[in-house]
Parts: C-alpha cells; structure tokens; sequence
C-alpha cells in the first residue's frame, strides 16, 4: 500500500493532546509500478498565510508538510553537503528501517530577523518580499538526513522501500538561530574551527563596525590549516584562533575585536607570500604551519633588514624555487622523531634552498 495516498496525521506529543497513547506513521513506502515524482510547493503559487503553519510540540512527516505546503530552504552560509556522509546516512537508515531523528526546522522569517541570508535548494534566495513567507522552514539540524531520504528516494527502482523525513521545530522560542546551528552541531557531527568561523562571519558580518578582512581570508582558504591561515596572515607564530574565542566572538564584541584585529601591513604581505608559494606549489601544501613558521623565523633573523625589505626578498626568493626543488619540498616523509619529522625535514630543506639562493642574490642586491 502506498503510504503517501492517504491523508497524513502528524505524530502528536501525547500530553499536548490529553492522550497518553502513543501515535505511530509508517515510515516505509513502496515504489509505485509508476511513480509520481514529489514536487515541493512553489512559495509563490500558494495561497496567502500570516504565521506560522508548524507547532510546537508535533513531529510533522514529509507528508504532511506537502499537505500543509510547506517549502523547505537551507542557510546560505552553512557547510556544505559531505557526499560521504550521505552515504552513510542512506545505509544507516536502511538498516534502520527509516528515520529514527527528526530533522529540525525554523521559520525562514525567524532567521531573517537575525540577518541570515536564506535560500532554496536551486539557490533562489528568499527575502521579507517573498510571497507566503511563512511557509517557508529553514534546516538547521539534519541536512545530511534530508539529502539521504531524497537520494534513496530517486534512485528507488519498482519495489524496492523509500522512506519519509520526520520534522520539528524548537520546543520554545527563546534561541538564536546561530546557537541552534553550532550546538546541533556540536552534538552530531563535531565542527571544525572552519565551520565554526564562518558560523560566526554569518552572524556578524554587516552588523558590527568591527573590519572582518582577517577572519573572511582566514575562511576563503579551506584546504589549509586554520593555524597556518592565522601565522601567514598575521606573521606571528604566537597568536592562534580556537573554537571557543570563535563562539565567545559572536556574543562579545570585545572578543570578536580582538579576534578580528590584524596589523594591516603584516596582513596584505603574510597574505602576498602565501598567494607567491601557492602558485609554485599548485597543492593544498602551503597551507602547512611549518611554512609561515619557517617565513616569520627568516624575518625574525634579520634584524638590520626592514621588514617589507626582507618580505620583497622571500617573495624573490619563493619565486625562484625550482620545480625539483618543489617536488622535494612536496615528497619529504618524516617519522615520530622530533628531530626526524616531516616539519623539521621540510624546515631544513627550506634552509639549504634559502642560503643557495642567499649566495647568488645577496640581501639588498638586485636580482
């Protein structure tokens, strides 16, 4: 029998209802001889609706939110889909039979009302001018689920089970829609400190005075190692960017000020020698701390030479590395030894390749 013929019920909390039984919806459907393919309601073809259609205390099934005309949409700046963990999410729920967690939903006004940028899945961004406003949700806690379902619904052949999504929105109204996202996170599928900053440019950007360049440059690098991102931008190997001055940033404008604040000078140069090193290498390798490391101990080393002298010089000198000289670089293995580990190992290397380059074009000389 097919499940999504019948008029949908959503499962009710038992107290909300004066019912101490507990309400069941099948979650498995079979594919049809010839399917219908489900289509999410167009915002603009619906009628009219002034508030929102979801409540409290209900867990809703992707039935009935088509029955309802609910239109889902996602955050703009969110991390994107791991094709890996969908997977995993398909077979889980496979093996499970269906959905055991609900997906969790807000209202597209409620993070509009907190400066987040929404959008549909093909992109279509959704403002206050949006018509039926309010039967749009956002995900912020199971995309990877939504995916999963939709994948194993697509590629169902005949006969074989689909399963329906379960939805809910947040038991009370007291939360920021950025707080929902971090701990939702935190709990699932642990964030990185990537994540958690652009969390926090999502929140912040274009709301404070506060200038964002450092942590923006910092995110436009994903393939890198945060750590290195923050030495080669700020060419200091004594400041760093943890998590949680990143969560306290998007509460206290004196943490987000501390955190964001970068010598200007210091910042366009570290940004110039990463961008320089990065061409020759054309990998993710630069984005390795033992790179900006081994460029602030070169300029550390010479006192006598001003400071955007000797940044001139290693772009020079960076420019000027070898393709061999680069495979090296890029092949270099190291063992558990402190003394024998890859950074040392790469750290030396650089050195030899430095004091070679050092002997033909002395400081100061022209090349």
């Amino acid at each position: 029998m097919d499940n999504s013929k019948e008029k949908p019920e959503a499962l009710v909390d038992p107290v909300a209802e004066g019912s101490t039984e507990q309400a069941v919806i099948a979650q498995t459907e079979m594919k049809d001889e010839q399917p219908q393919e489900a289509t999410q309601t167009n915002p603009t073809t619906v009628s009219s609706v002034s508030k929102p259609v979801l409540k409290k205390q209900v867990i809703y099934s992707g039935v009935d939110l088509k029955s309802l005309l609910v239109v889902l949409a996602y955050l703009k700046v969110n991390r994107s889909i791991n094709v890996e963990a969908v997977k995993k999410k398909i077979n889980s729920i496979k093996q499970a039979g269906g959905i055991i967690t609900p997906t969790m939903l807000v209202p597209a006004r409620t993070c509009l009302d907190e400066g987040l940028e929404v959008v549909l899945k093909d992109g279509t961004p959704i403002t206050y001018d949006t018509e039926n406003l309010d039967l749009i949700y956002v995900i912020i806690d199971g995309q990877h689920r939504q995916d999963a379902v939709e994948k194993i619904e697509k590629e169902a052949k005949v006969g074989e089970a689909t399963f329906t999504n379960f939805y809910f929105i947040p038991l009370n109204d007291k939360y920021h829609v950025g707080d929902l996202l971090r701990e939702s996170n935190v709990a699932t599928y642990p964030w990185k400190d990537q994540q958690y900053l652009s969390n926090l440019i999502m929140m912040r950007d274009g709301k404070t005075e506060i200038k964002l360049d450092f942590l923006k440059e910092i995110l436009a690098h994903p393939l890198a190692k945060t750590k290195a991102m923050v030495h080669w931008l700020s060419l200091d190997k004594g400041r760093n960017l943890y998590s949680r001055d990143i969560i306290a940033a998007s509460m206290d404008n004196g943490k987000l000020k501390e955190i964001a604040n970068v010598n200007e000078v210091k910042f366009n140069c570290g940004k110039r020698l990463y961008e320089s090193l990065s061409k020759k290498f054309a990998s993710k390798e630069p984005g390795k701390t033992v790179y900006p490391d081994w460029v602030i101990d070169q300029i550390s080393n010479e006192t006598k030479v001003p400071f955007e002298e000797m940044v001139n010089y290693i772009e020079q000198f960076f420019n000027g590395l070898t393709s061999n000289q680069i495979i090296e670089l890029k092949d270099v293995k190291g063992t558990k030894s402190p003394h024998e580990s890859r950074d040392s190992k790469v750290q030396a290397l650089l050195t030899k390749f430095y004091l070679s380059y050092k002997a033909k074009h002395p400081i100061g000389s022209s090349k």
